[in-house]
């Protein structure tokens, strides 16, 4: 999604991060416009299209938008935190964040606040558990708003991102 894979994006999120917070939401505004713009023209055949992002569909494209938007806007430090995260959207990144499993690692996530227990992974089992939108924020590797517990000393540690396929 960035000119210059990696290190074009490295290189992007290092120059917009010395930016002006007031800055940062006018081009965060213009650009969320231009796409609720372009996506609703799209037909029922556009939105199949095929695109480079994760070998998917234009389709695929708006669950992405929705966890940059809600992961990156914890990030922003602006009083938005996990906590405000809904359920739905908890549920979607812990899916999405499932291949960041601990190699050689049965990875249990249960939630104490929903009905919802997860098994990842093959492998020695551990247990980390919490309110369901702190495991998202653990998987995203984000800040906890309550913390979490493990049958591990600590919490273990995740592997990558999930990598875009089509790189």
């Amino acid at each position: 999604m960035y000119d210059g894979g990696q290190a074009g994006r490295d290189r992007s999120i290092e120059r917009g991060a010395a930016r002006p917070l007031a800055e940062l939401y006018e081009e965060l505004e213009l650009a969320q416009r231009a796409l609720e713009d372009v996506w609703s023209r799209l037909t029922a055949a556009d939105w199949r299209r095929a695109v480079r992002f994760r070998r998917a569909t234009v389709l695929d494209t708006a669950p992405a938008r929705w966890r940059e938007a809600e992961i990156h806007a914890v990030d922003l430090r602006v009083g938005y935190r996990p906590r405000d995260w809904s359920v739905d959207f908890a549920l979607h990144a812990l899916d999405f964040l499932s291949g960041r499993t601990p190699a050689g690692m049965r990875l249990v996530l249960r939630a104490t606040d929903e009905e919802f227990t997860q098994v990842l992974g093959r492998g020695r089992a551990v247990e980390v558990s919490g309110a369901v939108r702190d495991l998202a924020a653990w998987m995203a590797g984000r800040g906890v708003d309550a913390g979490l517990s493990t049958t591990d000393p600590r919490l273990p540690e995740l592997g990558p991102w999930p990598p875009d396929p089509a790189d």
